[in-house]
């Protein structure tokens, strides 16, 4: 589930940063005409759908449709691995575990280690389940 939503959230951020700049293309270049920035930059702000959306006005001669169908199925997966994530994780059927006074609460599943190292001190580890 982390895979998938990590991955879904940095390619949509990828690509929205990439529809940001065309939409800013003209600004940034003067003098410099794109005939498509407004329309390719705009749909790519759309999540999942956008760089598909996008292809037909993307920019044959630099490769563009190629580049939104890479940014395309890099969300397409995150969709399909956050899917498959929250199908397990509710699926998993695990019982819950027996608890006692001391481990209910928020801070249940937090672990902390500590080792002594030679010269005097501590070293410290902290670690959480979900």
């Amino acid at each position: 589930m982390i895979a998938g939503l990590s991955t879904l959230g940095g390619s949509y951020l990828f690509t929205a940063l990439v529809g940001l700049e065309l939409l800013s293309y003209e600004d940034s270049h003067p003098g410099e005409r794109c005939l498509n920035c407004d329309s390719t930059g705009s749909a790519l702000l759309i999540p999942i759908v956008g760089p598909w959306i996008a292809m037909k006005d993307a920019n044959q001669d630099k490769g563009g449709p190629l580049v939104c169908a890479i940014l395309g199925l890099a969300q397409a997966t995150g969709v399909v691995l956050s899917i498959i994530g929250i199908h397990q994780y509710t699926a998993s059927g695990q019982p819950e575990a027996e608890t006692n006074e001391v481990s209910k609460g928020y801070f249940s599943n937090v672990k902390i280690g500590l080792a002594p190292v030679r010269g005097g001190g501590a070293l410290g580890a902290l670690g959480a389940s979900f």
